[in-house]
């Protein structure tokens, strides 16, 4: 009895994804496995096309598990790689769905595993099981870790974006669309690109043509509003890094403010003290940038660690009370208040905005995102094979970091790069936060509603960042206790984070 499989491939949609050369496959059932079977065709593999051919066996080979795939030249030809993005096998009962979006490069053979999602104790198969160790095998030979420097998350073992494995690359389309879209952003900023790659601005007159093309609502308030108290307080809430402001329980030491100092800036009747413990005063200390010596390239910089206060007045305003640049007090170590002069109090004020820039750029972005991410990237790859539900759950999100990030060791962090070039926290100085800020990460940290409720902002009003983000922390926290366990009767356990899920995961993590 001849059983009859109708078997579909198609082809990526990305550049030069399409092939000339010769494709074939089998298929791998849980009873047997089919012969090798060849694409007879006058036709090229087309990007974003798909070939199909009927798969005749002399008898049933069970569930399709695998589908084996086959690149081979043409003679005197050239070798022309494919992408594959996925595979579809039709009997007269079922549609077996193979998820592939990988390249096959040279005269390589791909085992592509059938889309449903398993653990590896759920799997059932000795062809599967054999399929995962092969797998993961491959993947921790592609995929290695390295030290990019002493005390920051490990990365891959890369140079270049061209030494990356096929998959990681970011396709050339994807590129070109990123950097049309951070082009527009800027433009709908107010700003002008080509003006951004200005050296140097002596007056502040010339940083403002940098907004002459659009007059964009929120570049305009800014210009207009950026010297006033209860804005600059505001970005600490809503601004472009409002993770660091937390309530504060005493007065430290260090910051020795008194209630004669802000006391023309108090409500009338109140204290100091009283407002503590009231919960209305709130600090911000770059204490990570403590002791950093500043970039001395092209010329010396300069970088502080200061420490500013913060007053949440009856009209609910957060407003700054009392700065200190340096972290140890004394006579050459003044703290400044708003009843200073006009520009000694808005020159204070810059350098707290200076250094909260230095900290953004470092911290929150560079390490808590991307670096951060690269970890999680490579763990991914080195310890769950592609059935694993946690590894179809964050590929898709983790595809190009490694892609991003080697692109920007390469120009941004490496010695002579941007940082260097532009930020008081170039040279050593990078390194050295980076050390310092990985020291004090915590797992708690890096997880949004006990990060808030450690910083006691929880009930702070016009905090639009917290609100916001805690609804998508909510709804990507809850979305992995559906997907994992949809169809199943039993009770699902709120862990209450996505990565007690991995232990396996976890355990690579801690590792670097």
């Amino acid at each position: 009895m001849t059983i009859s499989y109708h078997v579909t491939v198609y082809t990526g949609d990305l550049p030069f994804a399409g092939t000339i050369d010769k494709i074939s496959l089998s298929l791998v059932g849980s009873l047997r496995s089919s012969k090798t079977f060849r694409f007879w065709s006058l036709t090229p593999f087309k990007r974003g096309g798909s070939k199909s051919m009927e798969v005749k066996t002399q008898s049933e080979l069970g569930n399709i598990l695998l589908v084996k795939l086959f690149k081979k030249k043409y003679f005197l030809l050239p070798e022309d790689s494919w992408y594959c993005s996925h595979i579809t096998v039709k009997t007269l009962n079922n549609i077996y769905y193979f998820p592939c979006y990988t390249w096959l490069i040279g005269g390589d053979s791909l085992d592509v595993i059938e889309g449903t999602a398993w653990k590896q104790h759920e799997s059932g198969s000795a062809i599967l099981e054999e399929y995962r160790k092969k797998e993961m095998q491959k993947r921790q030979d592609m995929y290695q870790w390295r030290t990019f420097a002493p005390g920051i998350p490990k990365s891959i073992n890369c140079e270049k974006s061209s030494d990356l494995p096929r998959d990681a690359v970011m396709p050339f389309g994807r590129k070109v669309r990123t950097f049309y879209n951070i082009d527009a952003a800027i433009v709908e900023l107010g700003l002008q690109p080509l003006k951004m790659c200005h050296e140097v601005w002596s007056m502040l007159s010339e940083l403002q043509t940098l907004c002459e093309i659009n007059r964009d609502p929120v570049s305009e308030y800014v210009k207009k509003h950026w010297k006033e108290d209860r804005f600059f307080g505001y970005q600490y809430l809503n601004g472009l890094n409002p993770v660091l402001i937390q309530q504060c329980s005493e007065i430290p030491a260090k910051f020795p403010v008194t209630d004669e100092m802000v006391a023309p800036t108090l409500a009338k009747g109140t204290t100091l003290q009283q407002e503590v413990q009231n919960g209305n005063i709130f600090i911000v200390d770059h204490v990570l940038l403590n002791g950093i010596a500043a970039n001395t390239k092209p010329k010396q910089q300069y970088l502080e660690a200061p420490m500013c206060l913060l007053y949440l007045n009856p009209r609910k305003e957060l407003v700054p009370i009392a700065i200190q640049l340096k972290q140890e007090p004394g006579p050459e170590n003044p703290i400044f208040l708003p009843t200073d002069s006009k520009y000694d109090w808005l020159l204070a004020k810059v350098w707290v905005r200076h250094a909260d820039t230095q900290v953004h750029q470092l911290i929150s972005h560079l390490l808590n995102t991307h670096l951060f991410a690269e970890v999680f990237c490579i763990a991914t790859l080195r310890k769950l094979p592609s059935a694993h539900p946690i590894f179809k759950l964050l590929m898709p999100h983790l595809k190009f970091t490694l892609h991003i990030n080697t692109e920007a060791r390469g120009l941004l962090i490496s010695e002579g790069g941007v940082f260097d070039q532009a930020f008081s926290t170039g040279e050593m100085a990078k390194l050295r936060i980076l050390q310092h800020a990985l020291a004090n990460t915590t797992y708690s940290s890096l997880c949004l509603p006990d990060n808030v409720a450690s910083r006691r902002v929880d009930k702070i009003p016009n905090y639009y960042y917290r609100d916001d983000a805690l609804k998508i922390w909510h709804a990507i926290n809850k979305f992995p206790h559906v997907i994992l366990h949809q169809g199943r009767s039993r009770q699902v356990p709120d862990h209450g984070h996505i990565h007690l899920f991995c232990p396996a995961l976890c355990s690579e993590c801690r590792t670097v």
